[in-house]
């Protein structure tokens, strides 16, 4: 950087200059002769003196040798104003602000004065606004007489004023901020600052910058240029003043540093009184020898006394320093979707400015664009322009000025806030929308709700901005699993009039939750369109239930609520005689008095322990309606403002509930106090200001008059370490100290207020009342206020009257101003749509604005009013700001569609719908979609009926930003320029299979409709007796519309079996047979059941109905002995009415199945036939038998896929090893059916996929759970690729970053930023010497088989091969890992060093690591071998084919890793072996299992299986099948109970439940094992009960289920149909319990199966519960 200053001619000419300056202001007359008066903040003046002007322009001259500087010619240079010109000097604050000060001591004691700019209101109570630092011990004395606001009690000592924000006016207005004020009486420090926060100084009639001092008499001031590419690294900002003997941060974005050039330096003398601050103006515009764009840093520092001008010496001397852009043009920008639209105006005259060049910079300083200003003063830059990233970001606007000047727009600062414009709809949630691109895109489906294996009938909607259709563009439709991770992608080439409809099937395997589908169109980087659908295990609601409890009225302690009920069966009669219950969870009300925004109420030290309140059972009357009696009596004495969630629950007559809630406030006390903390600046050096401000409110909020005590504490928090148990722990304590007490007085319009200032930490404020309500609120004192930012712009009344407007109509608009000036009226929704500009009176002023199609159903209309400059009326222009919403009717591009079904219709008729479109145009067709869905699917979600015109013409949200300099201006005019010296040059899993819960939702697809906008849609019978919901949705190229209406679909006499969602083998259910005769005749009707599959019912009864009565008859039936799918029915017949039905339903044991083999030698010609007593001791339905031939000796893999394939869990290494089977399904078979990929194979791609984050690292459980270690995320990955060998779709994205993870895991040591477990807890082992050692192993092994999969997918790091065979290989003893490096070092081309790994890991086989959880010798062995096969060593793979033998004579006793590693073995060494030939009849082929085949046998004497090979084979037969007894209690390493709750704690009976009964099921136990569990409960239900919700920590420890103790935390927990599955990892002889709701639904005697615990990857550790009977009563 060039250090070249500006010469400042010799030393006498500069003596000469200041001392003749001096003494020409020897007199008053003289110093007023020669500058204005300037008015200072604490009563001061000084006078800016000009005693010569001619001194300006020949006083000192440029050095001669000067190089000449670049810019244009600057007519000011040395020319400062003239100090008789027109100006306003230092005015009076603008708006309520503080003026100026003095001390009063003309009374008995000294007072401190503040003049505020407007009057007072002496009723006020203005101490609560007062807080005087130090403080006074008392609340201070105010006194206020007109405009002034004085404090007694100060004495003659130093003390800090603050005005708190919010002290009023006596007009109304308040004090924007807090002020500080001091008052001092000894020797004030030097101080120096600039006035204002501004940064823009306006160029034309500009006397300078004014800098405001006390206590300096001579300031050293430097100027320095940044040149505009520079800029763009600088925060063009008004940094802090800094102190006498404080270091200036003066280096940062915020200071010129190596990227400026001084231009200027010299001192300026300042006259003020001593002890006031004094204002003097720098005429910056004077010292400019040449405009150069580019902004200005001026730094000022004090030179008083002697002090060297450049600041040096032991004490830094008081200065400040300021960005400048001096300028004439304001530049105001509106930032919306499609572009940056920018207006260049003048601050002179407020009009805008034509052939300005205006460019769009980067953060590297490079124009992205550059534009003139057009006519009127507009230019506009596309939105790509702005989405560039890093270097190529846009940054800043930047507007060049005929004259050299240069106005800049900082797009990284925050927009100007339009929330106080009085609009809402800026966001969704506040009615609006917003549009991101130039497509519009609409999603709907016919439902929200999906079970898994159902379709989604799903259709995009494509249409511009302009709401019209567009046909020509491609793109896809996303759909996401819960996860976030890619499902699907339907892509298409165009859009059919706009639409595009796909049809997704769920897989049966579908994980549950929120599934997204995303609209993408060719071009546009984000979606265009989005819509969510829930996957879940439902059951339809058969009722309509309402509540309703006065939720306006608080209820009263120890007054009982009546909670009213209405329901009514969705087929269209009274919910009469159902059983009706209810309870509410009593819990605190964190927002009791949502009105009062920002208060705290209640004890924040003491919280509320929920409670549960039972409303009791009733039953509907004969209207459906039924009473609720909500009781508060034993609530007890509490202050806390609580809510009642009150949830009613009315039984259908098969015994599930629907549930409908609502929440009521309760109050405990008469009053209840908030608190509201607003803390001031702490920027400084004190403390910044707290000021709590409270207010009293009655139970139903209204605020009231009282008194209450207060206490404000500081908490002061102590943290100590402690051993225990060998480990060291930690534990907080606090210490209270009090800081001040004393006692508030509050009204229905005061608050009380409590003024102080505190230092960091955390404190606690009591608020105590007489009638014993409390408040506790915490806070912490600190943090500080916002940042300041631009001044606020004012508010301009703009109204669109009354009249309504249609699209093409022409609006007018009336705006009323503060002021006159040139109005700028924009019309934008999320991007600007119209603009014009005109001249405002003092009257304001009315404009037309034509309408278009681009305003779409409505847009907002923003009014910016600017001011022109003047020097005296307005030194700094003004902006005022006004927007308004204008809706329009859509005219012509509103369609209405409808509906003519009957308003009933018999459930086994086809479902006819005719259909009329209205609002066509003449001869258009409409095309139109119909969904016909069950009322009880829709009311699980509470969906509402599609609705495009609400999409396309509703209220959109005004996301457009807007921007403008105003709010930025310095004044240029606060007195005359002092005397300067110028010169110089510039320097989850699948369910069940079936259950008896039936969906309903018909769907049309698109049809069209004929010119008459005519269209009968035809879809199948409903079946179901309930409420369709009908709901049509219409479009044309230009018009959108909708319509929907409901039918009662039901017979005359509604007919319908109530069952459980499944069975197990010996259950006694009884079902409910539901008739009621809503309009059949009266009579005798024979109602009859009938059943298949095992299932055994014999049900005949004559039942005489009448019109309008229901019965509902219990009907008890057997479940078959085995499992497997049956069916039961009824057959209802009657006068003139006859109806079927049969349901399907699943019988399954409550106990896991198991795996036997035998495996014999077959010799060739031979042939085999299964024996029956293969199949002894297990039950028959759901038995399988497979044969296989290998020609390994006790080495077949058949049994373990089939062991493997059935594996009941789920965690990540699970669902690779069940996969396994699958990846070698094609490898030896020539069967052309199995030669297809398995779906399953693709299921477990997906399952996997689910899981994985955007770093490419997959969750044990689920995405981003951060469980799985990193051994487990190579072997996931290695599954990917030898899935996508295999043909299956693996996103080539998924892979890359589950490839990128693996180069980070590569490395044995260090950090790595990467989603997996990279270090064990210190729980992990036996103490944390133990779990650091775990760790260590952990990541050498993993580095080990990150390194072989990257080989393996082209991507090998040879150098780190090598050194791990060199270099870590010495510490490492396990096989695997030394196996992995070796068949990685192959793959790469090493093989002398592939053979020394190999030979090193066949060596080490036999080891074992008790805390691996995947590790075993087993599993050892058959990797090696498999990898030595790979590796290209048969001979190694050989020599170990013998340790293999015989391991597979009990499946389920290997892990999940030792089955699929022997899979994998097998798979290796059957392709050496070479093909098998085996002739079968009257079997079924299946793929071969590690690539040996097998085959499935249904009629075991009709199976054969001839060897025609030359050699003997070995035959293994397996057979799969479940236990006809039980198994009983068992405990190995691992225990487990199961226990059962009433929801108030008390102990339950399994044989005595009551039909509608709820229980708690609480599983507990304990690890046995040193080492930590990777544990799995599995609790199935028994077949009358379904789960209504699990229970987490949260609900023990503070809910209203304390008794159950502490609860676990489960990694991964699913509530099934059938059962209850969780998962953790379990530390060493640590206890775990887990619990959930059940509810008792169907009546009769069910199997209650015990609970497993088991140890995922020890199958030998495991524990089970007892089994039992449990016994459902049926409800009365």
């Amino acid at each position: 950087m060039s250090t070249d200053e500006t010469p400042q001619g010799d030393g006498v000419a500069k003596t000469t200059v200041w001392t003749r300056i001096l003494q020409g202001l020897k007199t008053p007359a003289a110093a007023i002769a020669a500058g204005a008066l300037v008015v200072g903040f604490g009563g001061g003046f000084v006078a800016a003196k000009t005693a010569d002007l001619g001194w300006f322009g020949g006083g000192v001259k440029a050095s001669s040798g000067a190089a000449a500087v670049k810019g244009e010619a600057w007519s000011l240079f040395g020319k400062p104003r003239d100090a008789n010109a027109r100006r306003r000097g230092a005015p009076k604050p603008e708006g309520f602000a503080v003026w100026r000060t003095r001390i009063d001591s003309s009374g008995g004691e000294a007072m401190a004065c503040i003049q505020m700019s407007r009057d007072l209101d002496p009723s006020k109570a203005y101490a609560d606004f007062v807080m005087v630092s130090p403080d006074l011990g008392r609340t201070p004395a105010v006194r206020v007489k007109g405009d002034e606001l004085c404090i007694g009690g100060v004495g003659f000592t130093d003390r800090r004023v603050t005005l708190l924000k919010g002290l009023p006016a006596k007009g109304g207005e308040t004090l924007g901020a807090n002020a500080d004020v001091d008052f001092t009486f000894g020797e004030k420090p030097p101080y120096v600052g600039f006035a204002g926060d501004g940064v823009i100084l306006p160029r034309e009639e500009s006397d300078g910058v004014a800098i405001e001092t006390m206590n300096v008499q001579k300031l050293a001031v430097e100027v320095w240029r940044v040149s505009d590419r520079n800029l763009v690294r600088k925060s063009i900002s008004a940094p802090d003043p800094t102190g006498e003997g404080d270091w200036a941060g003066d280096y940062g974005e915020d200071s010129a540093g190596d990227d400026g050039r001084r231009i200027w330096k010299g001192e300026v003398s300042v006259d003020g009184a001593t002890g006031a601050k004094a204002t003097t103006v720098f005429p910056l515009g004077a010292v400019l020898k040449e405009m150069k764009p580019g902004a200005y840093l001026i730094k000022a520092r004090d030179a008083s006394g002697g002090r060297d001008p450049d600041g040096e010496g032991d004490t830094p001397p008081a200065q400040a320093r300021r960005w400048i852009v001096f300028t004439d043009m304001a530049l105001i920008a509106y930032d919306g979707s499609e572009a940056l639209d920018v207006v260049v105006r003048s601050l002179k005259t407020a009009k805008t400015v034509s052939g300005v060049r205006v460019a769009l910079v980067a953060r590297d300083g490079e124009p992205l664009a550059e534009v003139k200003s057009d006519a009127d003063g507009r230019v506009r830059f596309p939105r790509p322009l702005l989405k560039g990233e890093g270097a190529e970001r846009a940054k800043m606007v930047m507007a060049y000025g005929p004259e050299g000047d240069l106005s800049v727009l900082d797009l990284d600062r925050s927009p100007v806030d339009l929330s106080k414009q009085g609009v809402g709809g800026r966001t969704e949630s506040e009615g609006g929308r917003a549009v991101g691109s130039d497509i519009d895109g609409w999603l709907y489906a016919d439902r929200g709700i999906y079970r898994p294996g159902e379709t989604v009938h799903l259709t995009a909607m494509i249409r511009d901005r302009m709401a019209k259709a567009v046909n020509d563009r491609k793109g896809y439709i996303l759909v996401k699993r819960p996860s976030g991770v890619e499902f699907k992608r339907w892509w298409f080439g165009q859009a059919n009039a706009g639409a595009v409809p796909i049809d997704i099937a769920l897989p049966r395997s579908a994980p549950r939750g929120r599934w997204t589908a995303e609209l993408h169109i060719e071009g546009i980087e984000a979606s265009t369109g989005s819509l969510s659908f829930s996957v879940e295990d439902f059951a339809p609601q058969r009722l309509a239930v309402t509540t309703t409890g006065q939720e306006s009225t608080p209820i009263r302690i120890g007054e009982t609520r009546q909670i009213a009920v209405n329901a009514r069966f969705l087929y269209g009669a009274p919910g009469s005689g159902l059983q009706t219950q209810g309870e509410a969870r009593l819990r605190r009300d964190t927002d009791p008095f949502p009105q009062y925004k920002g208060f705290e109420w209640g004890d924040a030290k003491e919280p509320f322990d929920e409670k549960l309140i039972e409303l009791g059972t009733t039953v509907t009357d004969g209207e459906g309606r039924a009473v609720l009696n909500l009781g508060t009596s034993d609530v007890g004495d509490t202050g806390q403002p609580l809510v009642a969630a009150v949830t009613a629950s009315v039984f259908e007559p098969g015994g599930r509930p629907v549930r409908e809630g609502l929440e009521l406030k309760v109050r405990g006390k008469p009053i209840y106090y908030g608190v509201k903390v607003e803390q001031g600046d702490g920027s400084g050096r004190d403390d910044p200001p707290v000021s709590l401000e409270v207010i009293a409110v009655d139970a139903a909020g209204k605020r009231i008059s009282t008194t209450a005590s207060y206490t404000l504490i500081s908490e002061n928090w102590n943290y100590d370490w402690f051993q225990q148990d060998g480990r060291w722990q930690w534990r907080r304590t606090s210490r209270d100290a009090v800081v001040m007490k004393g006692g508030l007085n509050m009204s229905a319009s005061q608050s009380g207020r409590i003024n102080r200032r505190l230092g960091w930490g955390d404190y606690r404020l009591v608020i105590e009342g007489p009638e014993g309500t409390k408040t506790v609120a915490r806070f912490s004192s600190g943090w500080g206020s916002p940042a300041k930012d631009a001044e606020a712009p004012d508010f301009v009344r703009v109204s669109a009257g009354t009249k309504a407007y249609a699209q093409g109509d022409t609006v007018e608009i009336t705006l009323k101003a503060p002021y006159a000036g040139q109005a700028q009226v924009a019309v934008a929704t999320d991007r600007l749509i119209d603009f014009k500009t005109i001249s405002v009176g003092e009257n304001g002023a009315t404009v037309k604005l034509k309408t278009s199609a681009a305003w779409g159903g409505g847009a907002y209309v923003m009014v910016t009013v600017i001011q022109p400059r003047d020097p005296v009326a307005s030194p700094k222009p003004k902006r005022a700001l006004g927007l308004v919403y204008v809706p329009l009717e859509p005219k012509g591009r509103k369609l209405t569609v409808d509906i003519g079904t009957p308003a009933k219709l018999d459930s086994k008729a086809p479902v006819e719908i005719p259909l009329k479109v209205q609002g066509l145009g003449f001869g258009q067709k409409a095309r139109v979609t119909v969904a016909a869905v069950d009322e009880g699917v829709l009311r699980l979600t509470r969906q509402e009926s599609p609705d495009p015109v609400k999409w396309y013409f509703g209220k959109r949200a005004l996301t457009l930003d807007y921007r403008d300099d105003y709010g930025r201006l310095l004044d240029p005019n606060m007195g005359a320029p002092a005397n300067v010296n110028f010169g110089g040059d510039e320097l989850g899993g699948e369910g069940l299979t079936v259950t008896p819960i039936k969906t309903v939702a018909l769907w049309s697809g698109v049809v069209e409709t004929g010119l008459d906008g005519k269209a009968t849609i035809k879809l199948p019978p409903a079946d179901f007796n309930g409420e369709l919901r009908i709901m049509a949705v219409a479009w044309t190229d230009n018009a959108v519309g909708s319509g929907s209406k409901a039918m009662t679909v039901r017979q005359p006499v509604v007919a319908d079996l109530n069952l459980p969602r499944f069975l197990s083998p010996g259950d006694k259910p009884t079902a409910t047979l539901e008739l009621h005769n809503v309009e059949g005749k009266p009579g005798a009707y024979t109602a009859e059941a009938n059943a298949s599959g095992g299932l055994k019912v014999a049900f005949k009864k004559v039942i005489t109905l009448i019109l309008g009565q229901r019965v509902a008859e219990k009907i008890p039936f057997l479940a078959p002995d085995v499992t497997g799918i049956g069916k039961i029915g009824f057959k209802v017949t009657g006068p003139d009415f006859s109806t079927t039905k049969d349901y399907p339903i699943q019988t399954r044991l409550g106990w896991g199945d198991v795996v036997r083999t035998t495996t014999e030698l077959q010799a060739p010609g031979t042939t085999y036939t299964p024996n029956y007593q293969l199949l002894s001791g297990l039950a028959a339905g759901d038995v399988t038998l497979q044969v296989s031939y290998s020609p390994f000796k006790g080495f077949d893999p058949s049994a373990i896929a089939v062991a493997l394939q059935r594996y009941p869990y789920g965690c990540t290494e699970q669902v690779v090893s069940a996969a396994y089977p699958l990846l070698y399904a094609q490898s030896v078979s020539t069967d052309p059916k199995l030669k297809r990929t398995p779906a399953a194979l693709a299921g477990a791609v997906g399952r996997l996929l689910d899981r994985q984050t955007l770093d490419g690292a997959f969750g044990l459980w689920r995405v981003g759970d951060g469980e799985a270690d990193p051994w487990l995320g190579a072997y996931a990955t290695d599954f990917l690729l030898e899935a996508k060998a295999q043909g299956v779709a693996v996103p080539d994205e998924a892979l890359d970053k589950a490839l990128n993870a693996m180069r980070q895991v590569s490395r044995p040591d260090g950090w790595a930023s990467v989603a997996y477990r990279m270090e064990y807890p210190s729980w992990w082992g036996r103490n944390e010497d133990d779990s650091r050692k775990a760790t260590q192993r952990m990541r050498r092994r993993a580095s080990a088989y990150a390194l072989y999969v990257l080989a393996k997918a082209g991507r090998g790091d040879l150098a780190r091969l090598r050194w791990w065979h060199d270099v870590q290989m010495k510490d490492e003893d396990q096989p695997i890992a030394k196996a992995q490096v070796a068949a990685g070092l192959a793959l790469m081309g090493d093989h002398a060093r592939a053979r020394s790994a190999m030979r090193q890991a066949v060596n080490s086989l036999n080891w074992r690591d008790e805390y691996d959880w995947y590790q075993s010798p087993l599993r050892d062995v058959a990797a090696v071998t498999a990898l030595a096969v790979q590796a290209g060593q048969p001979d190694v793979a050989a020599r170990l084919q013998g340790r293999l033998e015989n391991v597979v004579k009990d499946p389920d006793a290997l892990n999940t890793q030792e089955q699929a590693q022997l899979l994998y073995a097998a798979h290796q060494l059957m392709k050496a072996a070479g093909p098998i030939s085996i002739e079968t009849q009257n079997v079924t082929a299946l793929p071969p299992a590690g690539g040996a085949p097998r085959w499935a046998v249904g009629k075991l004497a009709d199976a054969r299986f001839t060897n025609k090979g030359k050699g003997a084979l070995w035959r293994t037969v397996s057979v799969r099948g479940t236990p006809i007894v039980a198994p009983v209690a068992e405990s190995n390493g691992l225990s487990v109970s199961k226990r059962l709750f009433t929801m108030s704690g008390g102990a339950v009976d399994p044989s005595a439940i009551r039909q509608g009964e709820r229980v708690i099921v609480l599983i507990q136990g304990r690890s046995m094992q040193a080492r930590s569990t990777a544990l799995v409960v599995d609790d199935a239900l028994p077949a009358g009960f379904e789960i209504e919700a699990p229970l987490g920590a949260d609900d023990a420890q503070n809910g209203p289920f304390r008794f159950l103790g502490e609860l676990s935390t489960p990694d991964a927990q699913e509530s099934r149909d059938d059962r209850y599955i969780a998962a953790l990892d379990l530390e060493g002889n640590k206890p775990f319990a887990m619990a959930y709701i059940a509810r008792a639904v169907t009546p009769g005697e069910f199997f209650l199966p015990g609970a497993v615990a088991k140890d995922m990857y020890r199958p030998s550790i495991a524990a089970r519960s007892d089994a039992g009977r449990a016994i459902i009563a049926a409800g009365q």
